[in-house]
């Protein structure tokens, strides 16, 4: 009983993430006019394995945070001046916990291969995550979304490199694998997989269970 009750409470931040995406792609399989791509599916789950990870360690907040913490905002865990006490340990591993995403998301959708357009998107997630830690105990803090999207230029970086090397044949079959299921396939799942974690997330059911 203790090993299932283990299980779940490990599982359930995924399924908050994963449900809600999973619903839109057999949407998005039924009306698409082309066949899915095994390898496609593969690296997209990765992708959304990765992104509920990210959650999890940066403890976003939830719907079922409001109130529960006394005041709905409180400001003195808000911090809008970056980098007041210098850069330590935390602030470099907030980088390099978002370099996975820089390397993924131009690795799986070919059209997404803009370092702005792609450091853009993470920022705007990083941001994200910090507004919905308004509503826990975990700080809102600039120096997060700075670094996060330092993380993200550098993931690119990396895989901007990896792509030189294997030259552009490689990239090309890459290509033929990674078929997208719609044009705004990425920006869908990160937005559902924010609504998940956001409205289906209670940690107090964990609770429960123990």
């Amino acid at each position: 009983m203790k090993k299932m009750i283990y299980f779940l409470s490990t599982a359930y931040p995924y399924v908050c993430v994963l449900v809600p995406c999973m619903l839109c792609q057999i949407y998005m399989v039924k009306k698409g006019r082309h066949g899915v791509r095994p390898a496609h599916l593969i690296w997209t789950y990765i992708f959304l394995i990765y992104i509920s990870m990210v959650f999890s360690v940066t403890g976003s907040g939830s719907i079922w945070d409001f109130g529960a913490f006394g005041d709905l905002v409180r400001t003195d865990e808000i911090n809008l001046i970056p980098f007041a006490g210098g850069v330590g340990f935390g602030q470099v591993m907030n980088a390099f916990m978002f370099m996975p995403f820089g390397f993924l998301v131009p690795f799986i959708w070919t059209e997404r291969r803009s370092l702005l357009r792609v450091a853009a998107t993470g920022a705007c997630l990083s941001t994200a995550i910090e507004l919905c830690q308004l509503f826990n105990r975990r700080v809102t803090d600039v120096e997060d979304v700075i670094m996060n999207t330092l993380g993200t230029i550098a993931g690119f970086a990396v895989w901007a490199a990896l792509s030189r090397i294997t030259g552009e044949k490689n990239r090309e079959k890459q290509s033929t694998r990674t078929v997208a299921l719609a044009h705004n396939e990425m920006e869908i799942y990160l937005v559902l997989a924010l609504l998940g974690r956001f409205l289906l997330y209670n940690w107090r059911v964990l609770l429960q269970w123990y």
